[in-house]
């Protein structure tokens, strides 16, 4: 907090998951910690913090659901040198091989594609490459519980964007 000499402020929870844990008050600068418990439900839920007049917005996902696909932090590499598509080395191109991996992406007895043209669907698995409001699909050519293969689709979207895998109806969320 940024305050005047003797200007007073306060922070507060409008929520039981989130608590202060220091700096529930204080005059001129000052630092607030707050505490956001775990989310044990499968719903996302939505929170605010005020401090000092300003209201801050906090999200916090739920648990995903068993059986939900689930993309490992830093899960997306580009496949010939397992760097994070998160780092530019890593950037995977139009037309190339990149890997996913996680938790129930798919099916315990691996698959792979046999023959072209390659499915965009694979062992009920399907990868979705979404930048703003483009969307595309990659080609799988392998998928296992936890790890997908697959190629990027010529017609992806340049930049930043994000995967998400659909297993069996379910899907993760965005990587």
């Amino acid at each position: 907090v940024s305050a005047g000499s003797g200007c007073a402020w306060t922070a507060t929870s409008n929520a039981a998951w989130i608590t202060i844990s220091s700096g529930a008050s204080g005059s001129g600068n000052g630092t607030v910690n707050y505490l956001v418990a775990q989310n044990t439900s499968t719903s996302a839920r939505t929170g605010t913090v005020t401090i000092a007049g300003k209201t801050f917005t906090v999200n916090q996902a739920g648990v995903p659901q068993a059986g939900t696909p689930t993309i490992s932090k830093g899960g997306v590499v580009n496949a010939a040198s397992y760097i994070p598509a998160s780092l530019s080395a890593g950037a995977i191109a139009r037309g190339s091989f990149f890997s996913i991996f996680g938790t129930d992406l798919g099916p315990a007895q691996w698959v792979q594609a046999t023959s072209y043209p390659i499915p965009t669907v694979l062992g009920e698995v399907s990868v979705r490459v979404t930048r703003g409001s483009s969307s595309f699909d990659a080609y799988p050519v392998f998928v296992s519980t936890t790890q997908i293969n697959a190629v990027m689709s010529s017609s992806a979207p340049a930049g930043d964007a994000q995967i998400t895998v659909t297993y069996r109806g379910r899907a993760s969320a965005p990587m």
